[in-house]
C-alpha cells in the first residue's frame, strides 16, 4: 500500500494498471502531467516522493473516474491520487 505519499515506481505501476483497465474498457484519455510526479518522470528531481499525479486535463468520463477509483484502491492510493476524482470541495477538471 503507497499510502499518502508514492514513489516514481509506485505511481508508475498505478498508471500502468489503469492503462490496462482503460484499454480493456475502450476507454481513451490523455495525460498532461504537471507537479511533483512530471518532475520525478522527467527526472528533474531526483528520487523522493510525491502524494498524487497532478495533470492538466478535460473532465474524465464517469467510467474512466470509477476506474481511476479501482487502481486507487487495489494500490492502496487515496481515491483522488490522480487529481482527477471530484471531491466534495472541488469539480473534476484535471485528469490521468
Amino acid at each position: 500500500m503507497i499510502g499518502i505519499e508514492g514513489t516514481l515506481d509506485d505511481f508508475n505501476a498505478a498508471l500502468k494498471s489503469l492503462d490496462d483497465k482503460l484499454r480493456r474498457q475502450d476507454i481513451t484519455i490523455e495525460i498532461r502531467a504537471i507537479g511533483g510526479f512530471a518532475m520525478l518522470y522527467n527526472r528533474l528531481r531526483a528520487g523522493g516522493y510525491t502524494m498524487d499525479v497532478d495533470t492538466a486535463t478535460k473532465d474524465m468520463s464517469d467510467e474512466a473516474v470509477k476506474l481511476i477509483r479501482e487502481v486507487a484502491d487495489e494500490k492502496g492510493l487515496d481515491e483522488d491520487w490522480s487529481a482527477v476524482v471530484p471531491t466534495a470541495s472541488r469539480k473534476s477538471v484535471i485528469n490521468v
